[in-house]
């Protein structure tokens, strides 16, 4: 417990990546007792660049300040393990160095998806709130598979393995959590240093998709962020409107054969991360295997959707 009036700074972040669980990692470690994690998910700060005139503007970044930052968890007293999640951290050009600066002894947990399916959450999520309208395919591959590429592991990793002792750096599968959630939960648990006892509840984080009726979907979200604006809705209602939204979104099925053309473009990359992380990752690269399809591994792919 921090002596009062000193501030309390994370002893863990959730570094990334996007579309590989965040949503679930941040309810299933905020559950346990003697982990604090703020109620706002994605800070942002440490992706903050006070010199990029983009950062200064945009309105996406939550944090800009270390001394805001630091107030998030003025609630932390007495936890044994405070953190917060921001999956931007992964691919943040600067993060890496502030977050050394700032936090040299935080342990960092990265979750890692296979590059084709997170890809197609992704132009998925872009889709809805329409921030692209090319095809998948053509996206892909456009500019010599250029935004493939700018999505490849092993340099985002290496900045965090260049800084960091190994010990500190925690990497898990989005395939294993999505497939025993309990198990992965708790083993960062272990890793937190926080009781491994504890079973969280695992359920629908975030289900994505693409909308059935867009003007309708549309209009709820409007609705939704207006609400959210002036006030934050009790439990009940943000528990109907998930089911709502839940409703309102279907995914269509990625081609394999196009999965199987990113997935080549991506192999060496794999290869290095492999080296990088001293874990197999050729599951990834199995015709056979797809994304998870059992009630447990959807409640994951869901979040990853959003």
């Amino acid at each position: 417990m921090a002596p009062r009036g000193v501030p309390i700074t994370p002893t863990f972040l959730v570094i990334g990546d996007t579309k590989a669980g965040s949503t679930s990692l941040h309810s299933y470690l905020g559950q346990h007792p003697d982990v604090f994690v703020p109620r706002e998910k994605e800070l942002r700060y440490f992706a903050y660049d006070p010199e990029n005139s983009y950062h200064r503007r945009a309105a996406s970044t939550r944090v800009r300040t270390f001394e805001e930052y630091l107030s998030y968890f003025d609630a932390a007293s007495g936890a044994a393990a405070v953190g917060e999640v921001s999956p931007n951290y992964l691919r943040s050009p600067g993060a890496a160095a502030r977050i050394r600066s700032r936090l040299p002894d935080v342990k960092l947990i990265v979750s890692l998806r296979n590059p084709a399916d997170r890809l197609y959450s992704l132009h998925l999520m872009h889709l809805r709130m329409r921030r692209t309208r090319m095809p998948f395919d053509q996206r892909a591959f456009a500019d010599d598979a250029a935004w493939i590429k700018g999505n490849f592991y092993w340099h985002e990793l290496d900045r965090y393995f260049r800084l960091f002792d190994r010990a500190r750096i925690e990497v898990i599968l989005f395939e294993d959590l999505a497939a025993n959630p309990v198990g992965v939960t708790r083993s960062l648990y272990r890793f937190l240093g926080v009781d491994d006892a504890f079973v969280p509840a695992t359920r629908v984080h975030n289900r994505g998709g693409m909308p059935r009726h867009r003007l309708l979907y549309s209009a709820m979200t409007r609705s939704k962020r207006a609400v959210e604006r002036v006030m934050r809705p009790p439990e009940r209602a943000r528990a109907a409107w998930r089911r709502l939204h839940d409703r309102m979104l279907y995914r269509p099925p990625l081609d394999p054969k196009l999965r199987r053309q990113i997935l080549d473009v991506c192999r060496d990359d794999i290869a290095r991360t492999e080296a990088l992380i001293g874990r197999s990752l050729g599951r990834w690269l199995d015709d056979d295997v797809m994304e998870p399809s059992t009630s447990a591994s959807a409640a994951l792919a869901s979040d990853a959707r959003r």
